[in-house]
């Protein structure tokens, strides 16, 4: 599977980032070398000694360089790892790859909240659906909250070839926050990303007419992903309206129109981003009585790779 993952990062077709709710980051770390704890590309008496420091507590390893100190495999950094070091610089034959280079791979493709900013409600769970990898694994999720971490996965539950993972977490207080998804390896060394300025309501003002709690998509990476869009309150059931439009100003009204679904009770919308650009999704919704409300989505289209 890690070849599969390989080849899906160099195969990557298209990287979408949906208003401040969808973001995307990657972390290409040239190889490190087993032993070269300093990380000065050679492997000498100082990295042993590094290890030895780390280990009386009286330093840290360079850099959260630790695979790179976990010589012997172990995923354990011990005095064994210094020792390793020490013969194979005494030229001593050892069992493990002192002086070889690995890699280490470390992606985030993405993040999914499945409520908008202003849309997150007091005491309703948000979900953060997270796609991405770090290597050497177990890969491990977690979710900050000013700061605070609120919510990680269980690392030792994660099949190893899973790369989308989903928290949840439930906002006790209204107000504006800060947050971070770190993506990291079994060092704790990974990505991250932050999405500023979230911001949560007490509630709706107004629960007699429909609202869109989000317009999201179900794939980070295909260049034909399904928008999802998602209504609360006024009165069930709904019908929902799309329209996929290239835009040139976001801000702006100019526009042309590449796609429209029209009113009906699917609430899902195919599309096909297969040029560079900007791209505006219009979800309306209208309830059972009539009322109808509107919101809009971004999506950028920054790489496409020819299949």
């Amino acid at each position: 599977m890690k070849k599969s993952k390989k080849l899906l990062a160099l195969a990557l077709v298209v990287i979408l980032i949906v208003s401040c709710c969808v973001v995307s980051a990657n972390a290409a770390i040239p190889p490190q070398k087993y032993g070269d704890v300093d990380g000065d590309q050679f492997v000498t008496i100082t990295d042993a000694t590094y290890i030895q420091m780390y280990l009386a507590e009286k330093g840290l390893i360079y850099n959260k360089r630790y695979e790179a100190a976990d010589v012997d495999r172990d995923s354990i950094i011990s005095i064994l790892d210094a020792t390793m070091i020490q013969m194979h610089l005494a030229n001593f034959d050892v069992d493990f790859p002192v002086d070889e280079e690995f890699y280490v791979d470390q992606y985030l493709y993405g993040v999914i909240l499945d409520y908008d900013s202003s849309k997150a409600m007091v005491g309703v769970p948000v979900d953060f659906k997270v796609d991405g990898y770090s290597e050497p694994g177990p890969t491990n999720v977690k979710l900050y909250v000013d700061g605070e971490l609120v919510a990680q996965t269980d690392e030792h539950a994660l099949p190893p070839d899973q790369y989308e993972y989903h928290l949840s977490h439930t906002f006790e207080k209204a107000g504006t926050y800060q947050l971070k998804v770190l993506v990291c390896d079994k060092w704790g060394v990974g990505c991250s990303w932050n999405i500023d300025d979230y911001v949560v309501v007490d509630d709706v003002e107004d629960k007699s007419k429909p609202v869109i709690t989000s317009i999201r998509r179900d794939s980070l990476t295909s260049i034909r992903p399904q928008i999802i869009a998602t209504a609360q309150f006024g009165t069930a059931p709904y019908q929902y309206k799309c329209v996929l439009e290239q835009a040139w100003f976001i801000e702006g009204d100019s526009a042309m129109v590449i796609k429209t679904q029209d009113f009906s009770e699917k609430n899902t919308f195919d599309v096909e981003l297969d040029a560079y650009g900007t791209y505006r999704v219009k979800v309306t919704v209208r309830d059972a009585n009539g009322n109808e409300t509107s919101d809009s989505s971004i999506i950028r289209v920054n790489v496409i790779v020819p299949a």
